[in-house]
């Protein structure tokens, strides 16, 4: 029987339950990127069949709530969000773990090598799935400290077991704004590299005729151009004037309507909020709560308003049915 996990991850919102705490000279996109790639390694070991991290891009950026800031990017396409899709760090840490442990597979654990807190994994290359797609290293090597002091310490790897003629090593350090890393090349000595290893994961690339790449570069945010429609708006929805219940998405432009002829009220600058026409069921009523029969829709619960601010609301499915009583109401069930 296959074991998967289905979900993880860590928020980088510093009021999150779920956070990825900054310490020492790490913030908390770089703990958020370390310990994903982390886990993945973990996982690794613990031989899960299927692993997969919640989530692509935030939900929204600046939300206290767990998993809204475990995204791999930050979010984009809705009024919560402050840009769109701009990689995190943990996109460019998981994207170079990805691109370098692709068609490998786990070849066994070495880490008694080094003792404590420190870890260090074998990968190889496997030749079967890597079949046209380039040459590529014939072993990684990954190590990292699994603490959270800030520490880091020299480790010397043994890798006879991946020895061979012309062979030659690099070094790969995860970096927040590289998809390719920051490689070096690593001299080999009697069949042994030493490294110095944090809690960054790093790897050691072995196979023949090896070289360093050089950093890819910052990879821009995926943000369309403003259209002539929100040149003067903010980011996100807002209420089209003149036009009972339409609205503008912005930067984009595309023009949207509320649903069962609400109205359009801009709650706050790129945050809107459709509601129902209340109609006068404030007129003449004292500040309370009232039935609002005029902005009942087909299939939903009663509507009430509360006066005399004209907020509305609904029954709950549960018992549908609004009947007054004084300045209050009640929901009744409905048979």
């Amino acid at each position: 029987m296959e074991v998967w996990l289905s979900e993880f991850g860590y928020d980088t919102n510093e009021h999150s339950p779920n956070l990825a705490p900054a310490y020492g000279v790490f913030d908390a996109e770089d703990v958020q990127g370390m310990w994903i790639v982390r886990s993945f390694l973990y996982l690794a070991l613990a031989r899960i069949d299927r692993a997969q991290m919640f989530m692509l891009a935030n939900s929204a950026d600046d939300s206290w709530n767990k998993f809204a800031t475990s995204g791999l990017t930050n979010c984009g396409g809705s009024p919560a969000c402050g840009s769109n899709y701009s990689p995190k760090k943990s996109w460019y840490m998981l994207s170079t773990t990805h691109s370098l442990l692709n068609y490998t597979r786990l070849a066994g654990d070495i880490s008694p090598a080094c003792g404590g807190a420190c870890r260090v994994v074998r990968f190889k290359r496997d030749t079967a799935a890597a079949a046209g797609a380039g040459n590529g290293p014939a072993a990684i090597y990954a190590a990292w400290l699994g603490s959270k002091t800030g520490a880091s310490t020299a480790v010397t790897i043994d890798v006879s077991a991946d020895a061979r003629s012309g062979q030659s090593a690099v070094l790969v350090r995860l970096t927040g704004n590289s998809t390719t890393g920051l490689q070096t090349a690593l001299p080999i000595s009697g069949n042994k590299v030493t490294v110095v290893v944090s809690e960054v994961p790093c790897y050691v690339l072995l196979g023949v005729g090896l070289k360093p790449q050089p950093p890819s570069g910052l990879v821009p945010p995926i943000d369309p151009p403003v259209a002539p429609a929100c040149a003067n708006l903010p980011r996100g929805l807002n209420c089209t004037g003149g036009v009972l219940g339409s609205f503008t998405v912005c930067p984009g432009g595309q023009v949207s309507q509320c649903a069962d002829g609400d109205q359009c009220v801009q709650v706050s600058p790129g945050v809107i909020d459709c509601k129902p026409v209340p109609g006068a069921a404030c007129a003449g009523k004292p500040p309370g709560l009232f039935c609002d029969p005029a902005a009942a829709k087909p299939g939903w619960p009663d509507p009430y308003v509360e006066c005399p601010g004209v907020a509305q609301y609904y029954c709950p499915t549960e018992t549908p049915r609004c009947s007054q009583s004084g300045a209050t109401v009640s929901c009744n069930v409905s048979f």
